[in-house]
């Protein structure tokens, strides 16, 4: 494999890097809740360049992720030079010293972060993260579409579920006093999850569509139902709107039509039936969160469901199928467009 470098492939880079150098340096505002979703999309973003930048050669993983380092380490040193510069106000000589005497640890990120007094809101995130979670996810990546290309997208859906899972487990935890080590273990893993969301919108976008095996694709319906199914009920019995709109946006949305229906097994009744549900729970999922979401914030959640009632989740689920027909039809054709256009990821 081979990196194909576009023109506006690394400038995307360096502008991650200075716009969340100042905004987690207290410059650019985003401590509050509806700007974090902004650098979700660099991640998502970077998956997708990081797609676009593999093509099949003979060169290894070990040496693609070599090459990637050298490439790198300009955007980590300049990391570090926007926070020295625009972070005066923790900026001191006796801070710069212990971070010397602790190089070993500033490579990651967190301690060098928690050394200047940055608040833990201001850790996650930080391009040092990203930058390393860029270069393991590159390898796993690589090694994917060199070996195991099918089964690492139709899996993908999965391994993302479960990190979100993983962190919803954990937001307790926050409170508690390892807050360093609760990043390390869930917010690497949530850009894991980001960046892999970023490739499967490559492959949804992507020129050259793939013929996948009928055990990938069933497996890929497969987990978008549970999971679909399990997001509403989740919903219906926990009231995690936050979360529920994490979920569905960055796996439901991202994924979706993500596999080519495999013609050559079109007349298996099996694969028929999997993707009817799925291709009609899909708009379920999506109507659900601005249905709801709109509902708990007007204050007339309860009054729809009318306490849970039977009654209340026939309504629920009628509005859903209703407004899930305007969302496939708007779908579709948006996909169309987009594979029908003649600016095609590849030249």
């Amino acid at each position: 494999m081979k990196e194909i470098r576009n023109n506006s492939h690394y400038l995307w880079r360096v502008f991650f890097t200075i716009f969340v150098s100042l905004g987690h340096s207290g410059l650019i505002n985003v401590s509050t809740t509806s700007s974090y979703i902004g650098v979700d999309y660099f991640f998502i973003i970077s998956g997708f360049f990081l797609a676009y930048s593999i093509t099949i050669t003979n060169e290894t993983t070990l040496q693609y992720t070599r090459k990637r380092i050298i490439k790198l380490w300009p955007h980590v040193l300049l990391s570090y030079i926007v926070l020295f510069l625009f972070n005066d106000t923790h900026f001191t000589v006796s801070s710069v010293k212990r971070c010397l005497l602790h190089l070993p640890e500033i490579i990651p990120g967190a301690y060098f972060l928690s050394d200047f007094s940055l608040t833990n809101e201001y850790m996650f995130n930080y391009p040092i993260w990203y930058l390393s979670c860029l270069l393991i996810i590159g390898g796993v990546v690589h090694y994917g579409y060199s070996k195991h290309r099918e089964a690492l997208i139709a899996l993908s859906p999965f391994i993302i579920s479960v990190i979100f899972a993983y962190m919803i487990h954990n937001l307790q935890s926050f409170n508690s006093g390892d807050t360093v080590g609760i990043m390390l273990n869930i917010y690497y893993l949530r850009s894991f999850a980001e960046m892999l969301c970023g490739v499967m919108v490559f492959e949804l976008v992507s020129k050259n569509e793939h013929v996948y095996k009928p055990i990938y694709y069933i497996i890929y319906r497969f987990i978008e139902i549970c999971l679909g199914t399990l997001i509403i009920y989740l919903s219906l019995t926990q009231g995690n709107t936050k979360m529920d709109g994490f979920i569905v946006i960055f796996i439901i949305l991202l994924c979706y039509s993500g596999f080519r229906y495999p013609q050559r097994t079109s007349n298996r009744k099996i694969i028929k039936v999997i993707k009817w549900f799925s291709d009609l729970m899909y708009p379920v999922y999506l109507n659900h969160i601005f249905i709801f979401g709109a509902c708990r914030k007007w204050g007339i959640t309860d009054r729809i469901m009318l306490h849970g009632t039977f009654f209340g989740l026939v309504i629920l689920y009628t509005i859903l199928l209703l407004y899930s027909c305007v969302t496939m039809f708007c779908v579709n054709w948006i996909m169309k467009k987009i594979k029908d256009s003649k600016r095609y990821i590849y030249e």
